[in-house]
């Protein structure tokens, strides 16, 4: 595939199963090896987090790889079962308004996901949600 039909396969992915909440099209986009574990962790997350929308601030991509910086926005409705600092929990629904961002690198062979990494927050939405005492930060991006 091209750079940028690897840029729309990612960006549709944000878009059905994050943003529609499509957890079937999952098996449309990642390799068959990942399906079972991608769908575990986006099926539990959109489970405990109602309306999820994913806006994309950039995206790169390069050879195999796509690169998102994305921002999350999201309400707690459900049980949130994280596992934070090495302890699991199991977080009862807020029904407070979240957000969080992260960057996410997919490799994409053959028109599938074939590995995933992502870097987002956990912290900053226990932080949000009550789970541990502090204060979330502001939002601190960067330019320049």
């Amino acid at each position: 595939m091209s750079i940028e039909a690897n840029k729309r396969l990612v960006q549709r992915w944000w878009e059905e199963v994050w943003n529609q909440g499509n957890l079937a099209a999952i098996a449309d986009f990642y390799a068959p090896d990942l399906v079972d574990a991608r769908h575990a962790f986006i099926s539990r997350t959109l489970h405990a987090f109602a309306d999820s929308v994913v806006t994309i601030d950039d995206i790169i991509a390069e050879g195999d790889k796509v690169v998102t910086r994305y921002n999350w926005r999201a309400v707690h409705r459900r049980v949130w079962e994280v596992e934070l600092a090495g302890l699991s929990m199991a977080v009862p629904p807020t029904n407070k308004a979240v957000w969080d961002r992260g960057i996410a690198i997919h490799r994409v062979a053959d028109g599938k996901l074939v590995d995933n990494w992502s870097e987002w927050t956990k912290l900053e939405l226990a932080l949000q949600l009550g789970t541990i005492s502090g204060t979330a930060p502001a939002d601190s991006t960067v330019n320049g």
